[in-house]
């Protein structure tokens, strides 16, 4: 448990410790045996087997860790097992398959207490929801309900990324807005959240609003624009 909670953290700051971390739980739950955190470690090693180029391999393990999961009703770390399976994994299923598993398991983690699970989730299910395709209303309207109750839970980070994303749609939805790669508006301002994601060390968010803006300047064909960012990311 400790294992994934760190894993969850460096994720934020020092990915290169969260392979680690994600590496060291399957080696326990080998050496050990299964317990309930160690369907979440399953999870997690298929997650970086597929960002890895390991697509058959890290989806192997995917199924394990479903397969696990039901086995055992381990019902409390359902949330962070769907999050990685159904948004982390690249996709060999159409990724719209995966939208009410999202919101299965957004509930599951509220209804348990594990409101920074569930923030994660939401977070992730907006990406996915973005990124593969959905309807922009309908990211709208999940995004702005996130974000409010993000804002009042005083969760700083995720609710940092929400607004990236919901200021991303804004954008795209505005036929007035001139450049729709410019995350400031209504939902967030790109400048300040970098601000704050320099200053604690937040290589995610400040890797998020890069992503974000290649989408959206590929998307208008800046290709150069979006290839500076690119490099710029890269070389960071």
């Amino acid at each position: 448990k400790m294992l994934h909670l760190l894993c969850r953290y460096t994720y934020m700051a020092r990915q290169e410790l969260m392979a680690v971390g994600m590496c060291r739980m399957v080696q326990m739950a080998i050496q050990h045996g299964i317990c309930n955190e160690s369907v979440i470690a399953f999870s997690c090693y298929g997650f970086l087997a597929c960002n890895s180029g390991q697509l058959t391999l890290g989806h192997k393990y995917g199924k394990l860790s479903l397969s696990l999961l039901s086995q055992r009703k381990a019902k409390e770390v359902l949330p962070t097992v769907f999050m990685n399976v159904y948004t982390q994994m690249i996709p060999i299923d159409p990724v719209q398959a995966a939208f009410p598993q999202m919101d299965i398991a957004y509930s599951v983690a509220m209804s348990y207490g594990d409101f920074e699970a569930g923030y994660l989730v939401c977070n992730r299910g907006t990406a996915v929801r973005f990124f593969f395709g959905d309807y922009l209303s309908s990211i709208e309207a999940s995004a702005r309900k996130h974000v409010h109750e993000m804002e009042k839970a005083n969760e700083a980070n995720y609710h940092a990324s929400e607004g990236l994303f919901l200021q991303a749609v804004l954008n795209l939805m505005d036929p007035t807005c001139s450049d729709p790669s410019t995350l400031t508006g209504e939902a967030t301002n790109q400048n300040e959240v970098l601000e704050r994601a320099q200053q604690s060390n937040n290589s995610a968010t400040m890797v998020q609003v890069c992503r974000l803006r290649i989408y959206l300047l590929y998307l208008f064909g800046q290709d150069e624009l979006a290839g500076e960012l690119v490099e710029g990311l890269m070389a960071n």
